[in-house]
Order: C-alpha cells, then structure tokens, then sequence
C-alpha cells in the first residue's frame, strides 16, 4: 500500500474532463469513490456541455467517502483544455487522470501509487492496461493487441499510443518542465504529452488491465478523419522538435503506416 499523506487519502488530485457525459459520469465517479487507495479529491471540469453534465456531478457530491469534490464549469475548449483547468485547480503532489466515460478497477489508483512510489525517482509516470465494455458496462471483444508492458521510450509512444489517459498517474511537477496539454489538438492531445514528458522522465507500464474504458457510438475515436489528422500532427510535431531525428527515414515510415493502419480500422468502422 502506498503511504496514506493527507489524513488517510493518498496525495492524488484526479482529473476529469466532461463534456456531454451526464449518463456516464456518476459510475465513473463511484468508481473514484470505490478506490483501495483513496485520492485527495476529484475535479470535474464540464466542458461547456448542454446534457447537466454540471448538475450530474454534483448529485455525487455526498457519495464521494470523503474524497473532496470540485466542479467547474467553462465554455467548450476540448479535452486538453479542460484537464490543464483542472490541473490548475489541483492541490496533489500527483495526478491520475480519468475520462467521464471510463471507470477503474477497485485497485487502480492503489497498484498505480505504489508502482510509483517503489520505483527509483526519475520515473515520473506510471500507466496500467486497459479492457472494453459497452455501454451496458459488459465487457466486449477487442482487436488482439501487442500489449508493451515495463519501461517505454519515446520510440515506443511514436509507434502508437500505448495506454489511455484514466490508466495514467504522473508527478504534477513535471508539467512545470513540459508545459499544459496542447490545446491545438482536438484528439490525440494524450499521446502528445506523453511523448513530451518521454523526454523529462522515465515511463512504466503495468501489465494489469485495471481501467474499463467504455466504447459508444460518440467515441473520439471512432472519428476517422479527426483521428487520423490529429494523429498526422502529434507526429509532425515530434519530428520537428527532433524527438527521433528526421533522417532515420525509416523509422518515420514505419510510425506514419501504423498510423494509416489504425486509421483505417476507424474508418472501417465508419463503413
């Protein structure tokens, strides 16, 4: 178990955008509550949603066992605008991410925290697997997947993204270093960071599938054409910044047609 900070709750601020997400987001919040490892508080930011995804949040107010709740409200900006507003509302000298649809396993934050805090202090972010559900919440089928577990290098996060944001815990102050999620970026905003903090900090992953991320007809993902130009971005933007350099051509091969496969799943799916 990893040590308890703050009057018996671990030193985490959990960060949640929501927009439009008033059927899902009390089970994700319960899913909060229900933790082993119980954080600090959760911070709700309502990204200009016209569903009550506010007056949702707020009904879980009193359900929360004593984990603080704080809800914010603003005008429509994307997912990477409102978790760095939530950030900034932040009191915890860690972060754990969660998105309004998905939910954790009871032993989430407990097996992330104490990854972190076993490991030697120049890891800065420690991730976990993930499995589908509907919106039933049963679990569904996914594509077989090659699964990186352990230490990942930016190579790896260039070649795909390798976990979603809920499966995430990351040391605040390395947003000091790297700066807020871009809010250029309408999707893939995630992997952008992740790349970013790649080269501040050393990542790890576990091999436990401790997030139900749930899939539905209003998935950013399932948006082919978004996807597939976000995706382009993050990449260019990498290989601008000299990530990987620009003359290991084949290796920016390979990333743009993994790309080009994942999107035409997506577009698959889209008939």
């Amino acid at each position: 178990m990893p040590p308890e900070d703050r009057d018996g709750f671990a030193d985490v601020s959990v960060i949640i955008p929501a927009y439009r997400a008033a059927a899902t987001l009390g089970r994700a919040l319960m899913s909060v509550a229900g933790q082993t490892t119980k954080p600090i508080e959760s911070i709700v930011v309502d990204d200009g949603s016209d569903d009550g995804t506010r007056e949702a949040a707020e009904a879980y107010r009193d359900r929360m066992n004593g984990i603080r709740l704080t809800v914010v409200t603003q005008a429509n900006a994307g997912a990477g605008a409102a978790r760095n507003r939530a950030i900034s509302e932040s009191s915890g000298r860690y972060l754990a991410f969660l998105d309004a649809d998905d939910e954790w396993e009871p032993t989430c934050l407990e097996a992330l925290m104490s990854k972190m805090l076993q490991l030697p202090e120049e890891f800065g972010l420690v991730a976990c697997l993930d499995y589908k559900i509907g919106t039933d919440g049963e679990r569904i089928p996914d594509r077989r997947r090659d699964s990186l577990t352990g230490e990942v290098s930016v190579k790896d996060l260039l070649l795909k993204n390798r976990f979603f944001p809920g499966a995430v815990v990351v040391r605040k102050a390395l947003f000091d270093e790297v700066g807020p999620f871009d809010t250029e970026l309408r999707s893939s905003e995630d992997r952008d960071m992740w790349i970013r903090l790649s080269l501040v900090c050393r990542l790890w992953i576990l091999p436990e599938k401790l997030i139900r991320v749930r899939k539905h007809g209003s998935n950013m993902s399932g948006n082919g054409a978004r996807m597939r130009a976000n995706k382009k971005k993050v990449l260019t933007k990498a290989r601008q910044e000299g990530r990987i350099p620009a003359w290991d051509f084949a290796f920016w091969l390979r990333v743009h047609s993994v790309v080009d496969y994942q999107c035409s799943w997506i577009f698959h799916g889209e008939r």
